[in-house]
């Protein structure tokens, strides 16, 4: 049976960080490449979708207000959703298939139950641990077969396995990578006059159980500052430019300049194409900067690279591998950070501002003998 004509509408949902969308994007691609001719309706967050957005090929699009669907206040959180789904009834009853590329209990009882969608199809096992069977499923008219170890898996290849399932497709594909050129003028002014090499930093995500030692990034810095000639940005959201003033205080002969809060996502992708190397713990800037092409050192412990590293060839991530890694299938399993955990996160203590300096020095010395 040609599964175009079973499936010529289709719903792709995906509610989470910017690093899975970015991954999604790559199997979005997949089904307009399979076939042109399907329908696609994007619902993503919308902080997310400013990073690909012209590139990507969906037709129509409905945007999740991040900052109400993720609010602290519970009742703000569930009256938002309410209203997200009442609002949007008569969109979604005009598809008869959504993919989900997320874990979302309440929104995958609401597609079956009220907005009665033909079609309900998502993975068989939860995005983390070994053969953990997705919650989820029960409300699935179709799952489709992962690999047992999700943590050895990358979230791409998921995302991209449930497209090739469906439409018995080979083809494979990489995230769509927003056209930025048009804040080239402002960035470059933004930077101004630098030293020879710019090295970018993200000291912190989204989670801290992901944070690695400030006083760690402050001994790569000073180490790179005393070999090579260098200007260091320090990247992210406004919740990082208290650390960034600190690592200027701390650090008063080397050209640090803090960049929190001053660019959007697609100026950060800009951003980074000026840029020669970008260290970080795992967040969503490593995939933006993976999106730019630009070498990447990703820090990992709480989660493996295997299955969240960078989606580019010029990334180098690095991981201890302690016997208790990954944690993040406790986490997710019992609601506990890994500091109530193992009391510190040493999976991230163990990665040492040593092994980082000298993968730096490898790549800046290296673009000196090109």
């Amino acid at each position: 049976m040609d599964n175009t004509s079973k499936h010529t509408n289709i719903i792709f949902f995906t509610a989470a960080g910017i690093g899975d969308f970015i991954w999604a994007s790559s199997a979005l691609s997949l089904i307009k490449n399979y076939n042109p001719a399907i329908k696609i309706l994007l619902v993503a967050f919308d902080s997310n979708i400013r990073i690909a957005d012209k590139k990507l090929e969906y037709d129509k699009l409905i945007l999740i207000n991040k900052k109400y669907f993720s609010s602290k206040n519970i009742l703000i959180r569930y009256v938002y959703k309410i209203l997200f789904c009442i609002i949007n009834y008569k969109k979604f009853r005009k598809y008869e298939t959504i993919l989900f590329m997320d874990q979302l209990s309440w929104f995958s009882f609401i597609t079956k139950y009220f907005f009665r969608i033909k079609n309900i199809i998502g993975p068989d096992l939860a995005w983390f641990g070994y053969n953990i069977k997705n919650s989820d499923a029960k409300y699935y008219t179709k799952t489709i077969p992962m690999p047992a170890d999700s943590n050895r898996v990358h979230m791409s290849v998921r995302y991209q396995l449930l497209i090739r399932a469906l439409f018995n497709t080979y083809n494979l594909s990489m995230p769509a990578a927003p056209d930025t050129s048009n804040w080239a003028d402002k960035i470059k002014k933004l930077i101004g006059r630098t030293k020879k090499y710019k090295v970018v930093f993200c000291i912190k995500g989204s989670v801290e159980w992901r944070y690695w030692d400030l006083n760690y990034f402050k001994k790569v810095i000073q180490k790179l500052d005393q070999i090579i000639d260098v200007t260091f940005f320090i990247a992210g959201g406004n919740e990082q430019s208290k650390e960034a003033d600190k690592l200027k205080d701390g650090l008063p002969n080397a050209d640090i300049r803090n960049f929190c809060g001053k660019t959007s996502l697609t100026e950060l992708h800009e951003f980074f194409k000026s840029t020669d190397l970008l260290i970080s713990v795992d967040t969503g800037c490593i995939h933006i900067a993976s999106l730019a092409k630009i070498p990447v050192i990703s820090l990992h412990g709480t989660t493996l690279p295997e299955q969240s590293r960078p989606m580019s060839h010029k990334a180098i991530p690095l991981c201890s591998y302690r016997y208790c890694s990954p944690c993040n299938e406790k986490i997710a399993l019992t609601g506990k950070i890994c500091n109530k955990i193992c009391n510190n996160i040493q999976c991230m203590y163990d990665i040492t501002p040593e092994i980082v300096f000298e993968e730096a020095k490898k790549i800046l010395l290296k673009e000196d003998t090109k």
